[in-house]
């Protein structure tokens, strides 16, 4: 296993990892403040991942680094529909 800290990675299996069980448990158990607690990106830094090999690794962020971009084109495309619609609805008034 290797730290996040020690390894450069893509995007793709970063934003994979961020949604696993195991991370929010491990933020959950480093995180600060006690009203509102917030992960800190030092500790999370310091969580024990397993890294693939780099061929691997290649493989899985060309297949979804696609995946990825058009997900955020199409979040960007839902943010300016909401905008035009507000838009819209104060042009009514």
């Amino acid at each position: 296993m290797l730290r996040l800290s020690s390894v450069r990675i893509g995007e793709s299996p970063v934003l994979m990892l961020t949604f696993q069980k195991y991370t929010i448990d491990y933020a959950d158990s480093t995180s600060e403040g006690s009203t509102i607690p917030y992960a800190v990106f030092e500790s999370m830094e310091k969580m024990p991942v397993i890294i693939p090999d780099e061929e691997t690794l290649a493989k899985f962020e060309n297949l979804l680094y696609p995946l990825i971009q058009l997900s955020k084109l199409k979040v960007l495309e839902s943010l300016k529909l909401v905008e035009t619609d507000i838009i819209s609805k104060n042009n009514e008034e």
